[in-house]
């Protein structure tokens, strides 16, 4: 239905709009950084999904570059078991 439509449209600009300006502003990234962060998992090189940002110290406060990774949703989670 039209109105479906009209959800559909308005949930993906919301999506779009998180991830090229909130999420990548919440670490303190250029959205160019953020897109190459979240381009492929670091760990498994997977690309299908989108990527999560893990911290490499596990200090969710430290957002310098250094400590960012970008990792798939299997190896972040496999990650935060150890």
């Amino acid at each position: 239905s039209q109105t479906e439509k009209g959800k559909k449209a308005i949930r993906k600009a919301l999506r779009n709009h998180y991830h090229s300006v909130l999420k990548p502003r919440k670490f303190g990234l250029t959205l160019e950084k953020y897109k190459s962060l979240t381009k492929e998992c670091a760990f498994c090189a997977f690309d299908k999904f989108t990527v999560d940002i893990h911290h490499k110290d596990g200090n969710r406060r430290n957002n310098s570059e250094e400590n960012l990774i970008g990792l798939c949703p299997t190896c972040h989670q496999s990650l935060h078991r150890i």
